[in-house]
């Protein structure tokens, strides 16, 4: 059951986010993957490509297409975060210095899911400490290696780039 709770507050955070924000661009973001250095700013220009807070479909996460005849979008969405806070849980690694520290809480992630069906652009919204916010990184990161990748969400028709933000807590990482 606290399982559950944790699961319907961090959809309700989701989806409270993605309410308040409108469908205008946020940012024009470079459409770069797996393998970026986070540290450090971009100095190869590449292609511009928008990215959207919210979409007509947002992104999915692998998993629920097998619903879709099945049930309406609210559900379909409702699935995708539920399978993606799950993927977070099952990977992601409480770092024993923040765990002997007694660094403990919600921090926070902001990521783009690319039309590729690939994540990029990941920050620290709310930190925990270095270490927390670097195994939050790479579990996000981790997104990229998945066999299958997000689903993007459209806009018009057409794929799209969208940014999420989500509450990771740290106190269901692994130990």
């Amino acid at each position: 059951m606290k399982k559950f709770s944790i699961l319907l507050v961090m959809f309700l955070f989701v989806f409270s986010c993605k309410d308040k924000e409108s469908s205008t661009p946020v940012s024009e973001a470079k459409d770069d993957h797996a393998g970026h250095d986070h540290s450090q700013p971009d100095k190869e220009e590449g292609p511009k490509v928008m990215v959207l807070r919210k979409a007509d479909v947002m992104p999915q996460f692998p998993g629920c297409d097998k619903y879709k005849e099945r049930v309406n979008a609210e559900q379909i969405e409702m699935c995708s975060t539920n399978m993606m806070m799950d993927f977070i849980q099952r990977n992601l690694v409480y770092p024993k210095t923040s765990k002997d520290a007694g660094v403990k809480g919600v921090g926070g992630v902001e990521f783009t899911v690319n039309t590729d069906g690939t994540v990029s652009d990941i920050k620290i919204f709310r930190s925990l400490d270095k270490d927390c916010d670097q195994s939050i990184i790479n579990t996000i990161e981790s997104m990229n290696r998945m066999s299958h990748k997000w689903t993007p969400g459209m806009n018009q028709g057409s794929p799209v780039a969208v940014r999420l933000a989500i509450p990771v807590n740290m106190e269901f990482a692994r130990k």
